[in-house]
């Protein structure tokens, strides 16, 4: 195969990569800062989902080669590369704090709570 007869490139799924993640950052931003609503079933769906696209781009990055660019190029894949890495770490590091908080939310609902008295120091 020629070089100019591949779909992708690694320059290319670096760009698409790092666009997926300014993705994943805004979704779990406005979860943070409550711009979205809190169902934890459609938060969890959404990112299984974002899971399973971050597996297919893993999947696609294995078989790139690297040796069809140039020094410069390689340069500046490499430090692309660099900060993936630490923004997959945060995006990460986000995602299970939020799952631990829909953990609480949705452990909480499950303990009944006793009925209480309006005022329960009153006495008649």
């Amino acid at each position: 195969m020629e070089p100019s007869d591949k779909i992708v490139n690694l320059k290319d799924w670096i760009n698409s990569f790092w666009n997926f993640q300014e993705e994943d950052l805004q979704y779990l931003q406005n979860l943070i800062i409550r711009k979205l609503p809190l169902d934890p079933e459609e938060i969890i769906n959404n990112l299984r989902e974002r899971i399973k696209t971050r597996k297919a781009f893993y999947q696609i990055y294995k078989y790139l080669p690297r040796k069809d660019l140039s020094a410069k190029d390689l340069e500046w894949a490499e430090q692309k590369l660099a900060e993936i890495i630490y923004r997959e770490d945060l995006i990460t590091e986000l995602t299970n704090k939020i799952l631990d908080l829909l953990t609480f939310f949705v452990e909480s609902e499950k303990i009944p709570f006793p009925d209480i008295p309006s005022n329960p120091f009153l006495v008649h």
